[in-house]
């Protein structure tokens, strides 16, 4: 098992279990970021920005016991 810690920056509300923005959650061993979006029920849409451990990273990425993932919403510039 893995234990994650989370922090999401968009609508923690609506997608964190404790409704809180930064929580830790427990997932199988190979969990992929794709795969903890949908437990979440997160759309995944390229309209979000997703960091492990400080690094950009795609749906298909492999989570690692203690990994930081850090989602943000869409940004624009100006």
């Amino acid at each position: 098992m893995l234990k994650i810690s989370v922090h999401l920056l968009l609508n923690p509300a609506k997608y964190s279990p404790t409704g809180e923005p930064r929580f830790e959650i427990v997932l199988k061993e190979s969990t992929t970021v794709g795969r903890l979006f949908k437990n979440l029920s997160i759309p995944l849409k390229p309209d979000k920005v997703i960091l492990v451990n400080g690094r950009q990273a795609r749906p298909d990425r492999v989570l690692k016991h203690e990994d930081l993932v850090v989602v943000f919403p869409p940004m624009a510039g100006g």
